[in-house]
């Protein structure tokens, strides 16, 4: 038998879509898909004007960047093709057929499908345009993809 042991959070999950129209969040374009979570960052704060390129998943990265765009960076999220943030699909309970998890610290954040292995120089691009850069893959990870500490610095550097 499966129960739902968060039920406050699915009424609150609940209340919160049938107040909320997802169609005007969601925007689709032909080369990737971008979506905007329902949190718009706030006007002013510390961070306001600065751009951080993230590419965390999971728990701990997501949560750090949200603390940036809580503080009013703007914060674009690169996720994997075909799946996404692996947290989109932590569910019960969901909003717009994503977890309430990955709405909650995915919030403030601007998201785009990228393949890193074909899309390399796509994100050196990112990176130019950026003022700080999270991420927390397994150590070495970028690198195997020429997208390490030094490559990127470099590109960093050369704007």
């Amino acid at each position: 038998m499966i129960r739902n042991i968060w039920p406050r959070a699915t009424r609150q999950c609940g209340q919160f879509r049938k107040e909320t129209d997802f169609s005007k969040i969601v925007k689709r374009s032909r080369s990737m898909q971008i979506h905007e979570v329902p949190f718009p960052a706030p006007d002013d704060g510390p961070l306001k004007g600065l751009r951080v390129l993230d590419l965390t998943r999971i728990l701990a990265g997501p949560y750090c960047t949200m603390i940036l765009g809580d503080l009013g960076a703007e914060i674009i999220k690169v996720e994997r093709p075909g799946h996404g943030d692996d947290t989109r699909t932590w569910s019960p309970p969901e909003v717009a057929d994503m977890s309430c998890y990955f709405v909650s610290v995915n919030r403030n954040k601007k998201s785009i499908v990228l393949d890193m292995k074909r899309g390399g120089d796509i994100l050196r691009d990112l990176v130019k345009q950026s003022d700080i850069l999270v991420e927390n893959y397994v150590p070495g990870t970028l690198e195997k993809l020429g997208l390490g500490y030094d490559d990127l610095r470099e590109v960093a550097s050369s704007t």
